[in-house]
Parts: C-alpha cells; sequence; structure tokens
C-alpha cells in the first residue's frame, strides 16, 4: 500500500484490512530538558516491509530477496517560555528495494475493484516545518490574570513524498511547500478555538492551494 502520494502512510493496513506482522522493527528516541523551556528530540525507526503480510510470496524468485527495509530519522524541539512557542521538526525517510516494489504493485490486480495504488514508490521522502507563535494576551494584565491566551502564530513547511532512485519518472507535483498564517485562542486551558489561513505552493504547472480552516479542540480529562 505504499504510494507515491504518502510514500509508506497507510502501508501498515494491507488491501483488506488485515494489520500482520512477520518482520520485527525498532525504534529509538531520546528527548533533552536541560535547558529550562527547551526540549530537543532524535529518533530512529528501521523495519523490513516486503512480505510483511498474511500471505508471503516467498514461491517467487523475482521478489524472493526483497527487502524493502524501512528507516526513518527525524530530530524536533520545540521552546515554551516567556509567552512564546517554537516548534521545528526534520525528518527523512531511506525505503530499499524501491524499484522491486514500485514493479511489484504495478503487476498487481488491475481491476475495477482493487484496492491497490498501483503506483511508483519513492526512494527517500523529507520533510521539514518551523513554526512560532506569540501570546499577545500576556501583554494584558487583566486578561493574563485571567489566564486567557491568545496565540498568533506562523508556519512554514517543506515536504516531498517521492524522491525516485535515479533515472526512474519524477513526479514534480509531490514537492510541495506550505505557509500559515493563525491564532489559536484558549478560553481555558483545556479549550482552544483554531483559524488559519494557508497556502501551499507547488510548481509552476500546478496550481497553488490557498485555504481557510477554523475549529475547536478539547484536551482534558472527563475524571479525576
Amino acid at each position: 500500500m505504499f504510494t507515491h502520494s504518502g510514500w509508506i502512510n497507510k502501508g501498515s493496513a494491507s488491501a483488506y484490512e488485515f494489520k500482520v506482522a512477520n518482520n520485527i522493527a525498532g525504534a529509538v528516541r531520546i528527548d533533552n530538558y536541560s535547558v529550562k523551556g527547551l526540549r530537543l528530540g532524535i529518533s530512529g525507526y528501521v523495519g523490513n516491509s516486503f512480505q510483511n503480510d498474511i500471505v508471503r510470496d516467498e514461491n517467487s524468485t523475482k521478489y524472493k530477496n526483497v527487502k524493502g527495509t524501512v528507516a526513518i530519522s527525524t530530530c524536533d524541539f520545540i521552546y515554551n517560555d516567556h509567552n512564546i512557542i517554537i516548534r521545528g521538526n526534520l525528518d527523512y525517510g531511506h525505503l530499499s528495494d524501491a524499484g522491486m516494489i514500485s514493479s511489484y504493485n504495478a503487476s498487481l490486480s488491475n481491476s475495477n475493484q482493487s484496492p491497490y495504488p498501483h503506483t511508483l514508490v519513492g526512494k527517500e521522502a523529507v520533510a521539514a516545518g518551523i513554526e512560532a507563535g506569540y501570546d499577545i494576551f500576556s501583554q494584558i494584565q487583566a486578561l493574563r490574570k485571567q489566564q486567557k491566551k491568545l496565540y498568533l502564530f506562523g508556519r512554514y513547511e517543506y515536504y516531498d513524498s517521492y524522491k525516485p532512485a535515479p533515472g526512474v519518472t519524477d513526479y514534480q507535483w509531490t514537492d510541495r511547500h506550505r505557509m500559515v498564517l493563525g491564532i489559536n485562542y484558549f478560553p481555558m486551558d483545556e479549550i482552544v478555538v483554531k483559524a488559519e489561513y494557508s497556502k501551499r505552493f507547488l510548481k509552476n504547472q500546478y496550481n497553488n492551494e490557498p485555504s481557510f480552516s477554523i475549529g475547536i479542540a478539547y484536551a482534558g480529562y472527563f475524571l479525576k
């Protein structure tokens, strides 16, 4: 279920909703809090993905040695102090045997009811972003005493879900930049009202994608 638009996203489920795993994977994460208000983190994941389902293709000589090793490394940080929140992340992923997996995708059933994606899969994927917000209510004494917060924030991000091996078809539309401006209003710690305007920038031959979003989120305990 790997695709050019989502790389390995949704790849943990088969086309028929089974989530069976035959291979062992490993993940590790380290966080550092030595600076007040700052968390620095790094993490990594590695595991084989091919023939990792309820049916194994061991009888096929063409795909017998394909492992499809997925390796992901990330680094990220968040600073939350002095009425400022800054977040950033950098994620990199590598998929071995991406060409063979693309070939396998193309060989699957092509009927109208087929759930398979039939797309090429990138050898690499990358994502990076940084955002910053400031609580403007912190400068108004009455609102600060009531513990109300209004963050004005901006974000920039870049991501590409499909970076092919040399000589393989490239898709320019998977290379995306996005900029966001918005507010987060906290009438109380457990509730936030969110609104943002964003614009996603693609290559010249494609249309840019503006959007406006608004929502309310709750996070807390119903029972104590």
